[in-house]
């Protein structure tokens, strides 16, 4: 019985201590020549690394549109169980070094009024996810 407690407790402090802290930040970026609010994330490790695992988490939104110089613009979300037909994500992704910051915001104009609040306080969430 002893054994296992050691055991498990190892395993946690093992697992927290490997853990990344998570720092969500309300950010603006620039989309179509317009600022638009939205939630940054800064990742600890490589561009190339983050980017495919941010592309598989944006896949699970909805369906992705990679766009040059733009954003990706991510369309029919499904945020939280309720898909949004019209809606449209927007995320970002930056090579800071040995860091890399991601950002997804949505364009309020783009959205019906009565989603916008739901939506933002969703994409809070999500990012908390990745």
């Amino acid at each position: 019985m002893i054994k296992k407690f050691f055991a498990i407790t190892f395993t946690f402090l093992c697992a927290t201590t490997f853990a990344q802290t998570i720092t969500i930040k309300k950010t603006n970026e620039r989309v179509k020549s317009e600022s638009v609010e939205g939630y940054s994330n800064e990742l600890d490790g490589k561009f190339t690394d983050v980017n495919s695992q941010w592309n598989k988490f944006l896949k699970n939104i909805g369906k992705i549109k990679f766009l040059s110089s733009e954003p990706v613009v991510v369309t029919a979300p499904n945020l939280n169980g309720t898909v949004y037909p019209n809606g449209i994500l927007c995320a970002h992704i930056f090579d800071n070094g040995n860091t890399t910051r991601v950002w997804l915001g949505i364009q309020p104009k783009e959205w019906a009024d009565r989603d916008v609040d739901d939506v933002n306080k969703q994409l809070e969430k999500l990012s908390y996810q990745l």
